[in-house]
């Protein structure tokens, strides 16, 4: 199962549940009941965060002014 996370038509990050086929194929148990065990993914694209930033906010130096402000300070 994929689960991906869209900003308008961008995909910038995805979630995979693999369940027991890594489990499985890859002979990987689990030690306290010896079933499979169950696996998962998740993946985060930086140029995307980036582009979706830019487009929300109209260009980088904005985008930027938005992160610092919904950061706080950096010390």
């Amino acid at each position: 199962m994929k689960y991906e996370f869209l900003y308008e038509d961008l995909a910038i990050a995805s979630v995979n549940t693999h369940r027991n086929f890594f489990g499985d194929r890859c002979d990987i148990t689990l030690a306290s009941t010896g079933g499979p065990a169950f696996t998962s993914c998740v993946a985060f694209g930086l140029e995307r965060w980036l582009s979706a930033l830019t487009r929300r906010h109209g260009g980088w130096e904005a985008a930027t002014r938005a992160v610092l402000d919904a950061v706080g300070p950096v010390i």
